[in-house]
């Protein structure tokens, strides 16, 4: 199954699950009372929230999908959910990497399959967008 956050990662997320005929299971802010219903806490560097999703079981296999990863917080939130269900996280994909915020390389220190269309840092009050090397 494919996984993304709300808003912005569903833009992503969508055509790939669609292309894929995988399902597509959306974190949302929204605790919609849905049975099964679970809820993890997202922290990034700016916020924390309450986030809630449905439609997983402890065989599934995870492909997680975002727009962006800076810190790598609340995919980590995630993941930490995901892996006491049961799932197993296949991949992590995203369109852009904020290099300077580390996120990708902690994903990856803790063994986790990570990819990345895009690199953007921060140099001299530019920012540098490049192809990700991976």
């Amino acid at each position: 199954k494919i996984f993304t956050f709300m808003v912005d990662g569903i833009i992503v997320a969508l055509p790939v699950a669609l292309k894929t005929n995988k399902s597509l299971v959306v974190a949302r802010d929204c605790n919609y009372n849905l049975p099964n219903t679970i809820s993890f806490l997202q922290e990034t560097n700016y916020y924390k929230r309450k986030m809630y999703f449905t439609g997983l079981i402890k065989t599934d296999k995870i492909e997680i999908i975002d727009a962006i990863i800076s810190s790598g917080k609340s995919i980590l939130g995630l993941i930490s959910k995901l892996e006491k269900i049961g799932c197993k996280i296949n991949g992590i994909h995203v369109v852009v990497n904020k290099v300077d915020y580390g996120g990708l390389n902690l994903l990856r220190q803790r063994g986790y399959k990570v990819f990345s269309l895009v690199d953007l840092k921060f140099e001299k009050n530019k920012i540098i967008c490049t192809s990700s090397k991976n």
